[in-house]
Protein backbone atom coordinates (compact mmCIF):
# COMPACT_ATOMS: atom_id res chain seq x y z
CA UNK A 1 0.00 0.00 0.00
CA UNK A 2 1.22 3.31 -0.61
CA UNK A 3 0.66 6.36 1.89
CA UNK A 4 0.36 10.33 1.06
CA UNK A 5 1.64 11.66 3.66
CA UNK A 6 2.60 15.65 2.23
CA UNK A 7 5.23 17.23 3.23
CA UNK A 8 6.16 15.47 6.73
CA UNK A 9 9.20 13.85 7.14
CA UNK A 10 8.09 11.16 9.43
CA UNK A 11 5.25 9.04 10.81
CA UNK A 12 4.59 9.28 14.19
CA UNK A 13 2.37 5.85 13.79
CA UNK A 14 0.63 3.38 11.96
CA UNK A 15 -1.80 1.19 13.28
CA UNK A 16 -2.17 -2.49 11.52
CA UNK A 17 -5.49 -4.41 12.28
CA UNK A 18 -5.05 -7.53 10.01
CA UNK A 19 -8.68 -9.43 9.95
CA UNK A 20 -7.97 -12.44 12.47
CA UNK A 21 -8.36 -9.76 15.27
CA UNK A 22 -4.61 -9.25 15.60
CA UNK A 23 -2.92 -5.70 15.03
CA UNK A 24 0.38 -4.36 15.50
CA UNK A 25 1.25 -0.17 16.17
CA UNK A 26 4.56 0.84 14.15
CA UNK A 27 5.85 4.15 15.56
CA UNK A 28 8.44 7.11 14.21
CA UNK A 29 9.80 5.78 10.78
CA UNK A 30 10.80 7.66 8.17
CA UNK A 31 9.08 8.43 4.77
CA UNK A 32 9.96 7.20 1.47
CA UNK A 33 10.98 4.02 2.67
CA UNK A 34 9.53 0.28 2.18
CA UNK A 35 8.02 -0.97 5.63
CA UNK A 36 7.29 -4.95 5.39
CA UNK A 37 4.08 -5.54 8.19
CA UNK A 38 3.37 -9.31 9.06
CA UNK A 39 1.00 -10.74 10.65
CA UNK A 40 3.11 -13.44 12.40
CA UNK A 41 4.27 -10.16 13.91
CA UNK A 42 0.92 -8.72 15.24
CA UNK A 43 -0.41 -9.61 18.72
CA UNK A 44 -3.80 -10.05 20.15
CA UNK A 45 -5.24 -7.35 22.02
CA UNK A 46 -8.79 -5.36 22.91
CA UNK A 47 -6.82 -1.74 22.53
CA UNK A 48 -6.54 -2.86 18.52
CA UNK A 49 -10.26 -3.65 18.58
CA UNK A 50 -11.44 -0.37 20.18
CA UNK A 51 -12.44 3.31 18.58
CA UNK A 52 -12.03 6.69 19.74
CA UNK A 53 -14.18 9.21 19.61
CA UNK A 54 -12.20 10.92 17.55
CA UNK A 55 -11.58 8.73 14.69
CA UNK A 56 -12.94 9.14 11.74
CA UNK A 57 -13.23 6.82 8.78
CA UNK A 58 -13.93 7.00 5.17
CA UNK A 59 -17.13 6.03 3.72
CA UNK A 60 -16.92 1.84 2.85
CA UNK A 61 -16.45 1.32 -1.29
CA UNK A 62 -18.28 -1.73 -1.09
CA UNK A 63 -21.69 -2.57 0.49
CA UNK A 64 -22.86 -6.09 1.67
CA UNK A 65 -24.25 -7.88 -1.00
CA UNK A 66 -27.31 -9.37 1.51
CA UNK A 67 -28.84 -5.19 0.98
CA UNK A 68 -29.39 -6.72 -2.64
CA UNK A 69 -32.16 -8.29 -3.36
CA UNK A 70 -31.39 -9.50 -6.65
CA UNK A 71 -31.23 -13.18 -7.82
CA UNK A 72 -29.83 -14.38 -11.29
CA UNK A 73 -32.03 -16.52 -12.61
CA UNK A 74 -30.83 -18.24 -15.85
CA UNK A 75 -32.87 -18.17 -18.94
CA UNK A 76 -32.51 -21.81 -20.46
CA UNK A 77 -31.29 -21.67 -24.36
CA UNK A 78 -29.89 -23.76 -26.32
CA UNK A 79 -28.08 -21.69 -29.30
CA UNK A 80 -27.15 -24.51 -31.64
CA UNK A 81 -30.87 -24.86 -32.68
CA UNK A 82 -30.57 -21.21 -33.96
CA UNK A 83 -26.43 -21.27 -35.42
CA UNK A 84 -26.61 -25.00 -36.90
CA UNK A 85 -22.71 -23.87 -37.90
CA UNK A 86 -20.97 -23.26 -34.95
CA UNK A 87 -18.51 -25.91 -33.76
CA UNK A 88 -20.24 -26.15 -30.11
CA UNK A 89 -22.07 -25.20 -27.67
CA UNK A 90 -22.02 -21.78 -26.40
CA UNK A 91 -24.83 -21.44 -24.21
Amino acid sequence: MHFVVGNSQEIDSLKVIWASGKGQVLRNFKVNQAIIVSEKMAIYSSSFLSVSSQTTFAPPLFISSQRISFRHKETPFFDYYVRRLQPQKYS
